[in-house]
């Protein structure tokens, strides 16, 4: 095979991104019931998926695919557990998206979608789409675990020029102050 052979992974709000092993590795290691795992434990089920990819001669693979992948290369070394916490916290995860709105300033409500938040941080404080992608999955985290249903616009804002900030990525974290029921 070539050097230049990459995969590009089409994510769930339709970016795309080059495939990184070091992802699947990280997932793992986060799923593991043992958080004694070290990241290279896993090189093996990341080495498996990128086999495949390699061999399959996709150059597009959707994330859900990517995961099931994944998922399929951890159970291939024993690792059913680690597939278990994955698949329950991806669902767990796709049903309280479905139930979080953004309330904008005109009061209107919209369904949540990490990818205007992930557009806002790369325009609006000039960060890379990998870096704005994590940021952006580390709010809805904090999102979604808080239990909330509505969550003002300005405050998702502030909190992304926070994070930005805490990271180093920004020079000036702006400062807000909200009304109303957050």
């Amino acid at each position: 095979m070539s050097g230049s052979w990459m995969v590009r992974v089409i994510k769930r709000d339709c970016t795309i991104e080059p495939f990184d092993e070091r992802k699947i590795m990280r997932m793992a290691c986060l799923a593991l019931p043992e958080k004694s795992c070290q990241i290279d434990d896993l090189r093996p089920v990341a080495d498996g998926v990128k086999m495949y990819l390699k061999v399959s001669a996709k150059p597009c693979i959707p994330s859900a695919e990517l995961f099931d992948l994944a998922a399929r290369s951890l159970n291939y070394v024993g690792l059913t557990e680690a597939v278990r916490i994955l698949t329950l916290h991806r669902a767990w995860r796709a049903a309280q998206r479905r139930h979080l709105r953004i309330v904008h300033d005109d009061g209107r409500c919209t369904l949540w979608d990490k990818s205007w938040l992930c557009e806002h941080a790369i325009r609006g404080w000039n960060v890379s789409r990998q870096a704005a992608r994590i940021v952006a999955a580390e709010i809805e985290e904090a999102l979604l675990t808080g239990g909330r249903r509505k969550v003002e616009r300005k405050y998702v804002l502030v909190m992304l020029g926070a994070r930005l900030g805490e990271l180093g990525l920004v020079d000036v974290v702006p400062v807000g102050s909200f009304r109303g029921g957050i």
